[in-house]
């Protein structure tokens, strides 16, 4: 028998696949964040 289709097995698998979507998602939030700051102060600079 295979453990990996236990629920507690299972489980375990899912809340490791969601915090490493939930990582991904601050990291691309907090990349969208810099480069918007990046952009308003390069447009504070031009004008």
């Amino acid at each position: 028998m295979d453990i990996s289709f236990s629920p507690t097995a299972l489980h375990r698998n899912l809340q490791r696949l969601l915090s490493i979507r939930l990582i991904v998602f601050i990291c691309q939030t907090l990349a969208l964040l810099y480069a918007w700051a990046v952009l308003e102060l390069r447009l504070q600079y031009t004008a």
